[in-house]
């Protein structure tokens, strides 16, 4: 779909942000690079990048150089750690006024759930009146950006989330602090970083320090 289009949509569902989510060490190769990178993208620079799982099914389908968002703050909605990672790109929606170019796709379901022999019509929103069922907050109904091969710019950020994994995990908060502190400096870039403080009743602290170290580890270590 038009990228005019999906907004109009988005905004009609009460969407007004697009949230990406990732790895402390995938998000320093964006701020190196000055916006998001699709993973092909980053895998073609030979940039560092947390493995996901996906990887080898999304190059198959076909999605490997797409950039993912959500439509809400997952980790804030479903009160626990979001899965891709502890660091959370926050972009208003106006962002899909520069992607005139591309096509913007809306899923039904999470790639992960595809077939290969799926149609466009059965992975994808095809036009604006199949939105009726289009839930903000539908984990499963990712925005992308299709087949993006350059970085999408930070001119749209409003903000760079990151978990706080309670304090037997801080060294790991400082580390990935100190190293994005680091970036934006060399980089030359002003983006508002913020610490993520949850309510009681969010899950994630507690899971990140009752999990053994590697597991908290890899969302927020700095180099691969």
């Amino acid at each position: 779909m038009k990228a005019n289009e999906v907004k109009e949509c988005l905004l009609r569902a009460g969407v007004n942000c697009l949230y990406h989510c990732n790895t402390v060490v995938t998000a320093l190769s964006f701020l190196r690079c000055g916006g998001l990178l699709s993973r092909q993208t980053a895998e073609r620079l030979r940039l560092p990048q947390t493995r996901q799982g996906s990887d080898e099914m999304d190059k198959l389908l076909g999605v490997y150089n797409d950039i993912f968002f959500d439509s809400v703050d997952i980790h804030e909605r479903a009160h626990k750690i979001n899965d891709y990672g502890a660091v959370l790109f926050v972009y208003s929606i106006d962002v899909l006024d520069s992607l005139s170019n591309y096509d913007i796709g809306v899923t039904h379901d999470n790639p992960i759930r595809w077939d290969p022999d799926m149609s466009e019509s059965e992975r994808y929103f095809q036009r604006k009146e199949e939105f009726i069922y289009f839930q903000k907050g539908n984990f499963a109904q990712h925005i992308t950006v299709r087949n993006i091969s350059v970085p999408l710019p930070f001119d749209y950020l409003y903000e760079i989330v990151i978990d706080n994994p309670g304090e037997d995990r801080r060294e790991y908060l400082n580390e990935a602090l100190r190293c994005i502190a680091q970036t934006l400096y060399d980089c030359d870039l002003s983006l508002s970083v913020r610490v993520r403080q949850c309510p009681d009743h969010c899950s994630c602290i507690q899971k990140y320090q009752n999990s053994k170290p590697g597991y908290t580890y890899y969302r927020f270590q700095t180099s691969l």
